[in-house]
C-alpha cells in the first residue's frame, strides 16, 4: 500500500526577521495591555510588544517607542513586519508592526489589548509619523 506524505507545511515557516516578528506579534492578539509589559500571554505595552516580537527573530530593540524610531531606518513603502510610528502626545510615543496596507498589530490602551486594526478605521492618520525598518 502506498501513502502520500506531503513535504509542504500547512503554513510556511517565516524566514526573515520581519516575518518572524510579525507572526510572533500576531500570535499575541487578545493579550491584555499592561504598561511597561513585555510578557507573552500576560501583557504588553506597544514597545514591549515590538521588542518581544523582534527578539523572537534575534533582533534586540529598546523598550521605548521613541528609541525604536531613532534606531530604525526611515522607509516610504513598508513591508509586512516593518515598524509604524505615531505621535499622540508631542513626540513619538506609539509603535506597532505593519501587517499589510494600512493594517497594523499593536498593544494600546484603549482598547486595552493586542489587536490588529486599520490606521484609517482607527482615525490614527493625523498622528502617523512614518515607517521604519530595523532588520
Amino acid at each position: 500500500m502506498w501513502y502520500y506524505v506531503s513535504t509542504r507545511s500547512a503554513s510556511p515557516t517565516p524566514s526573515g526577521p520581519r516575518e518572524v516578528a510579525l507572526q510572533a506579534a500576531l500570535g499575541q492578539i487578545g493579550v491584555p495591555y499592561v504598561w511597561a509589559g513585555e510578557t507573552p500571554g500576560f501583557g504588553f505595552d506597544c514597545s514591549g510588544l515590538t521588542r518581544w516580537a523582534y527578539l523572537q527573530a534575534g533582533v534586540d530593540l529598546p523598550h521605548n517607542a521613541a528609541l525604536q524610531h531613532n534606531m530604525a531606518s526611515s522607509i516610504g513603502t513598508p513591508e509586512a513586519g516593518d515598524l509604524v510610528f505615531f505621535n499622540f502626545y508631542g513626540e513619538v510615543d506609539h509603535v506597532g508592526l505593519v501587517v499589510q496596507g494600512d493594517e497594523l498589530v499593536d498593544a494600546s490602551d484603549p482598547p486595552g489589548y493586542v489587536r490588529r486594526h486599520s490606521i484609517g478605521a482607527s482615525g490614527w492618520w493625523p498622528y502617523f509619523v512614518g515607517y521604519g525598518r530595523v532588520a
